[in-house]
């Protein structure tokens, strides 16, 4: 992470709602992580790690931690950065950014199996799945778009385009309601 233009160490913290602190989860080096609760709140995916980096999964109540994938194991990719949890807690969605350009989804098993990607010929990131099992993105791009898709990649719907808006704008980090109703 970057403040005042100089390059500092984050961290991964939990917080009451109150503000009362909580405890540190990870002190992934530089750079941003991310994480995200799994549905019933036992463990936290969380993207560790500066070039190359990794996916873990942490077991909140004993701290212990399982390598999910490391981002060298991925194809032609340089890092792993935005990542979503299924509605079930069994697999995650993340984002690979590639080598030469782009980037691409991919899914993998919280076991580190079956990795997949599922974008095919588009660049797509910021993913979040959904309650209805279904996954919206960030395609990038001019102006971008939010698209959703099922978690094979199949279905793909575009939502809205940057030129859709009354304006020229730009979309992106789309996130689900609760019941999967709105983005």
């Amino acid at each position: 992470a970057r403040y005042g233009g100089k390059r500092v160490p984050s961290t991964l913290r939990t917080i009451q709602p109150n503000r009362e602190p909580g405890r540190t989860l990870a002190r992934p080096g530089i750079g941003l992580p991310d994480a995200e609760w799994s549905p019933d709140g036992t463990q936290v995916a969380m993207v560790l790690g500066k070039e190359p980096n990794r996916i873990v999964m942490l077991d909140v109540a004993t701290e212990e931690r399982s390598l999910v994938i490391k981002s060298d194991d991925v194809p032609d990719t340089r890092f792993v950065e935005s990542l979503g949890i299924s509605p079930d807690g069994d697999a995650i969605v993340f984002c690979a950014v590639r080598r030469g350009s782009g980037t691409t989804l991919f899914t993998i098993g919280a076991d580190g199996s079956a990795l997949t990607d599922i974008s095919g010929d588009h660049d797509d990131c910021q993913p979040d799945w959904g309650p209805t099992d279904r996954i919206a993105a960030e395609e990038t791009g001019w102006l971008g778009r939010i698209v959703t898709m099922n978690p094979d990649g199949s279905d793909r719907v575009v939502v809205i385009r940057g030129r859709d808006a009354d304006r020229a704008v730009f979309f992106s980090g789309p996130s689900w309601s609760p019941d999967g109703a709105r983005i």
